[in-house]
């Protein structure tokens, strides 16, 4: 399992390149390990696992990224929509590159769409119970022309003129989608 390779992927000690002595860098490792296994938790694990589509080196690369926790925060907020979502949501994701957002965005989008299909969720497993709150009274059309309307705004995730009107864009899409089947707050905060 993906988990379990990153775990031991993790566990591996690591050095950084300013540590290593000529022919005996092996055994510098135990001197000056640098490893991010002490900073992760399951949901963190299992939120990098998702980011990576279930690839462990990938997924311990994220880890270690800045915007790592962000994208935790943006999941939870695209989940459980707590007031002022939208606004806030906007505003965070223009000091973020595009494909940082999207990625959670369209996995998110792809896994209300196994769930609708009653498929267990295959990015955000820890997130099954808010996917099925999310699609509760909706059909797969709905969540098509969602994921439709992002694959469409992929091809210009570089070249924004504005960065806040294409997240914008994407969460009047999301917006759209979650709110079909009833009341959705878009208050700005």
């Amino acid at each position: 399992e993906a988990r379990v390779f990153l775990k031991k992927l993790l566990a591996v000690p690591r050095v950084s390149p300013m540590h290593r002595k000529g022919p005996n860098a092996a055994s510098s490792h135990a001197d000056h390990p640098v490893s991010v296994a002490d900073h992760a938790d399951e949901p963190d694990l299992d939120l990098a696992l998702g980011l990576s589509a279930h690839a462990p080196w990938a997924a311990a690369q994220l880890l270690n990224e800045a915007g790592f926790k962000e994208q935790a925060s943006w999941l939870k907020m695209l989940a459980h929509l707590p007031k002022g979502w939208f606004s806030d949501l906007a505003m965070r994701w223009t000091d973020h590159a595009p494909e940082q957002w999207f990625a959670v965005l369209e996995r998110w989008a792809t896994d209300l769409l196994l769930t609708l299909y009653h498929i267990e969720p295959f990015y955000f497993k820890d997130f099954q119970a808010e996917a099925q709150q999310r699609t509760r009274g909706k059909h797969p059309e709905q969540c098509f022309r969602l994921i439709d309307q992002l694959a469409k705004m992929k091809s210009s995730l570089r070249h924004p003129l504005n960065a806040r009107l294409h997240a914008e864009s994407a969460l009047i899409a999301y917006a759209g989608f979650v709110s079909e089947a009833g009341t959705v707050s878009l208050q700005r905060s």
